[in-house]
């Protein structure tokens, strides 16, 4: 597979992205791009942890109880198992936050997760 923007994937990354989209863990984004200079978000990096742990995902999770429900589209499925496994946490104010930037720590903290998660 091609993005549109491959030329914009560092040349060690380049291997590491394929095996990842042969694995269907990435697709990408609708407009064919990857995007890897772009930050990633809380809900983007829990697809990608859960799809590279195997662990499975309920297509009709229920994200209601959360006070950021509306902003959680596509990635209801995945919120709702990254918080049942303990892979992200709820803020003090009921939200997960979907949408946020992920840091560094951030995402080490998750991948540990998620690897103790299995």
């Amino acid at each position: 597979h091609t993005f549109a923007d491959d030329a914009q994937i560092a040349e060690y990354a380049k291997s590491a992205v394929a095996k990842l989209y042969g694995a269907g863990v990435i697709s990408g984004y609708e407009d064919g791009t990857f995007k890897p200079k772009g930050a990633i978000t809380r809900e983007e990096l829990v697809k990608v942890l859960l799809g590279a742990f195997g662990i499975e995902v309920d297509e009709n999770a229920d994200v209601s109880a959360f006070t950021d429900a509306e902003s959680i589209k596509w990635s209801a499925p995945y919120i709702a198992k990254a918080v049942e496994k303990g892979i992200i946490k709820g803020y003090d104010d009921g939200s997960v936050k979907p949408q946020n930037t992920v840091t560094r720590i951030e995402a080490i903290t998750m991948f540990g997760r998620a690897m103790s998660a299995k």
